[in-house]
């Protein structure tokens, strides 16, 4: 029994060492900023075109430094680890999770542009940004306890408070500083965090050198 325990503790300190390299905060980080560029810029005076094209390009860029970060700089340190069947069915129970997260945002986005839902909830703040504040806070809070990644709680919170927060600072700021200042103290947090964890990854876990090979004389 104590062999099994402590088995299982292993596997969870492995499977939780691949959330210590910074990348997925960073990530997170990068996302929040480009769902807020597309506002920013059109209330900058941005053409539809250009406020879609400039998030779209840094979520792609951000997704390719984050499998390319997972593969050559994270795996060759730690090993690529294959994980037991419970691990497996909560990454599994997660990207069900996700996969319903998407649904709700391209449902809230169709009910805005057709103007279905009420335009004012609480306190001022649109109803369609207090369903989306919801949505992040128990989307986070699902992969937090699946994944055992337990940063995503607070990151939650972050993603839901973006938003109205980026409302209410507009209606005396403007749209462009509301919406970049509010954007931008929600990800600082987690870009901050998360170079601090990539650097201190890449002190802790160096590659080993490779042996020169031999050569005959």
């Amino acid at each position: 029994m104590s062999h099994t325990i402590d088995l299982k503790e292993l596997e969870r300190k492995a499977y939780r060492s691949f959330f210590e390299d910074g990348i997925w905060d960073v990530y997170l980080g990068l996302m929040l900023l480009a769902m807020g560029g597309g506002p920013a810029l059109l209330a900058l005076g941005a053409s539809l075109v250009w406020a879609a094209i400039v998030p779209l390009t840094v979520v792609l860029l951000g997704m390719l430094a984050f499998f390319g970060g997972k593969r050559y700089l994270t795996v060759p340190r730690l090993g690529a680890v294959q994980f037991g069947p419970a691990r497996t069915l909560r990454r599994k129970k997660t990207s069900l999770v996700l996969a319903c997260s998407v649904v709700v945002g391209i449902a809230l986005l169709a009910l805005s542009a057709t103007r279905s839902l009420p335009s004012l909830g609480l306190a001022g703040v649109p109803t369609v940004a207090i369903i989306f504040a919801a949505n992040c806070v128990i989307v986070f809070s699902l992969g937090a306890y699946y994944l055992d990644f337990g940063r995503l709680y607070v990151y939650g919170l972050l993603y839901a408070l973006a938003f109205p927060f980026a409302v209410v600072l507009a209606e005396s700021w403007g749209a462009a500083a509301g919406f970049l200042t509010a954007y931008l103290l929600s990800a600082a947090p987690m870009l901050l965090v998360g170079v601090s964890l990539f650097i201190r990854f890449l002190r802790q876990y160096p590659i080993a050198a490779q042996p020169p090979p031999n050569r005959e004389a």
